[in-house]
């Protein structure tokens, strides 16, 4: 869809709160990059978390609040604590002070995806807070595995589980997922292994995996 009719026209800032991934020689991309470090710079708080720059962990230098690049691949999430949200959601944008005319709450979308609507309190249109980036990335981290396994989870566990023992170790699930061709960044990896194995055991049985699978 953005490439139909361009990242720039969907963009709304009002609804920033979200995951980025944006391709800065893609000048929709870029546009959408520059009013993300706009809205960093004027919102309060952290809201930029989990950068990454061509694959690397990243921080967004003070020259790009001039110009973004015009090439590389930038990731991250757009964070809002309920206090920015509820301004912006008041006056368009937070450095506003003046009243937005659409903001009638009726001139918001109404849609969330189920997975979500648990981090929209006080009635706000987008999530709240870092707590949604976890449950985001336990969802992307699932996607990259179904992508390349196509099976359901115990026929994914016999995968993964070459020795047939029952129980894979974390090692043996991280070098299995590798390869398959599912590569997860360290922070994906770490918060895989903390879902997986409930026990702290070291190793990841049968049910714990269909458990995560299920979920």
């Amino acid at each position: 869809l953005g490439f139909r009719i361009g990242y720039e026209n969907i963009f709304d800032e009002s609804m920033g709160v979200g995951y980025y991934e944006l391709e800065l020689s893609d000048p929709g991309q870029r546009f959408v990059a520059q009013e993300i470090v706009h809205l960093a710079l004027t919102e309060p708080g952290e809201n930029c978390s989990e950068i990454m720059y061509e694959g690397c962990d990243f921080e967004i230098p003070a020259s790009w609040t001039n110009v973004v690049p015009r090439s590389g691949l930038l990731q991250l999430f757009y964070i809002r604590e309920k206090e920015v949200i509820s301004k912006v959601m008041t006056t368009g944008t937070y450095d506003s002070r003046f009243v937005h005319p659409m903001a009638d709450p009726a001139a918001f979308g109404r849609y969330k995806p189920e997975w979500v609507r648990e981090f929209c309190q006080f009635g706000l249109p987008q999530p709240a807070g870092k707590e949604w980036v976890t449950a985001f990335k336990m969802r992307r981290v699932k996607a990259k595995i179904q992508e390349k396994t196509a099976l359901d989870g115990h026929e994914a566990f016999l995968k993964l589980d070459k020795d047939g023992g029952g129980t894979i170790s974390r090692n043996e699930l991280l070098l299995g997922l590798f390869n398959i061709g599912v590569w997860l960044h360290q922070s994906e990896r770490e918060l895989l292994l903390e879902a997986l194995d409930n026990d702290r055991t070291g190793d990841i049985d049968a049910d714990e995996f269909a458990k995560f699978w299920d979920t």
